[in-house]
Order: C-alpha cells, then sequence, then structure tokens
C-alpha cells in the first residue's frame, strides 16, 4: 500500500458521503485499511476522525453516517456534538447509529 496521507483519508471521506446500500465497497474497505494502518499515527488517526465526523455533518446518506459511527467507536476521541445531532434525529436508524459509536 503506498503511503496514507491526510489527502488521501479526505479523499476517500468525500466518496463515503456519497456511498449507499448496494453499491461497490472498494471506499469501505479503503478507509478501513486505512485505520489499521494509523494505529501508529496519532496526526492520522485525528485526520481519520475528523473526516468521519464532517460526514456525520454532512447529507450523507444513512449508509454512509453509519459507517462513519462503526469507525468513530474504533477511533475513540471526541466525536459527542456530531453524534448529539444523530440521537436527536427522527430517523431511528440514525439514532441506532449514533448509539453505536
Amino acid at each position: 500500500m503506498s503511503q496514507i496521507t491526510a489527502h488521501l483519508i479526505t479523499q476517500s471521506a468525500a466518496t463515503l458521503r456519497t456511498y449507499d446500500f448496494g453499491q461497490p465497497t472498494e471506499v469501505l474497505e479503503q478507509i478501513d485499511s486505512y485505520i489499521q494502518s494509523s494505529f501508529e499515527s496519532a496526526d492520522l488517526r485525528a485526520v481519520l476522525r475528523r473526516e468521519m465526523i464532517a460526514v456525520l455533518d454532512s447529507d450523507a446518506s444513512l449508509a454512509g453516517k453509519q459507517f462513519a459511527c462503526e469507525k468513530l467507536w474504533i477511533l475513540e476521541g471526541e466525536a459527542a456534538p456530531a453524534l448529539v445531532k444523530l440521537l436527536t434525529s427522527p430517523d431511528v436508524h440514525l439514532v441506532e447509529a449514533a448509539c453505536y459509536a
């Protein structure tokens, strides 16, 4: 795998915003690989966390937001403001996803 950069993470997060159930999962696999490779780098983990929070704050689909919540659980850290928005959503699926994080 090539070196992971903040730019690559940001590009993948932008693609995640357009992802929906039933579509090819390459972007999900890419983000998973970035997370697995980021355990030695607090800076990359911070970028991943920031980008997953940005997905929650966007008009991403349920699939994209659900994936971002799952990854925030792994990445740990401060995501409360973005999660509060989901927890107060009238969409029960978004509430469930936020609980997972």
